[in-house]
């Protein structure tokens, strides 16, 4: 369930991809994998469908890959379209999810900070941020992840973080996150709904030039 990096959804039109009760179809590249030593890209078309083969979206996305000064840079470009209507539903378990190595976890150490300021998974659990952050120390080196929502997203995310190593951005549970009251966000169809990320792989502590340098991302 928990796969590394991932994006997935408890509830599409009351089907659920996230504990692969649904099917998610890979159609086709859309453009090949290319790229070198420092970059790389490729797009696909992939199918929502019921378990039954009832198509309820399709997700065109753009993953990409460079190398910077701060680590490695993965961006998820995501565009949501159907020709009927279709909604996400009201789970904690919606969005980009990162799962870490059981030494950078917060229960052995680790730590996690967000945009507003806020340090734990405790503090930082539902919240509103523009960003999170969850590293730790492994082998005598600072490592860690940080999501970063981009302004492409129809909202700021809530994040459901866990002190085990669990960190989701998530932006359509707001019951479940306990902001407010149960939510669908409803997509028309002929429409797109469109979701973007920066995921930032780093060996660097959070130090307070390090989350400068996240705000920077941000304005």
């Amino acid at each position: 369930m928990h796969t590394g990096i991932w994006m997935a959804f408890g509830d599409i039109s009351g089907s659920d991809f996230w504990r692969n009760r649904a099917h998610v179809v890979h159609e086709r590249f859309i453009t090949k994998p290319s790229g070198g030593k420092y970059s790389g890209s490729f797009s696909v078309s992939n199918r929502f469908e019921t378990n039954a083969g009832k198509l309820i979206c399709r997700q065109t996305v753009t993953h990409a890959i460079r190398h910077a000064k701060d680590g490695w840079l993965l961006t998820y470009d995501c565009d949501f379209t159907s020709p009927t209507d279709f909604y996400f539903g009201d789970q904690e378990e919606m969005g980009l999810g990162v799962r870490l190595a059981t030494l950078l976890i917060e229960k052995n150490g680790g730590q996690l900070r967000n945009s507003a300021g806020q340090v734990g998974a405790k503090s930082t659990w539902g919240q509103p941020a523009i960003w999170c952050d969850y590293s730790g120390n492994i082998d005598g080196k600072w490592a860690g992840i940080t999501i970063l929502a981009n302004g492409k997203t129809p909202r700021v995310p809530w994040w459901h973080n866990r002190n085990y190593g669990l960190m989701v951005a998530n932006q359509f549970g707001r019951k479940a996150m306990k902001q407010g009251e149960k939510s669908q966000y409803k997509v028309k169809g002929g429409s797109t709904l469109k979701l973007s990320f920066t995921v930032i792989i780093h060996e660097q502590e959070n130090s307070e030039r390090r989350i400068n340098a996240l705000e920077a991302l941000t304005r």
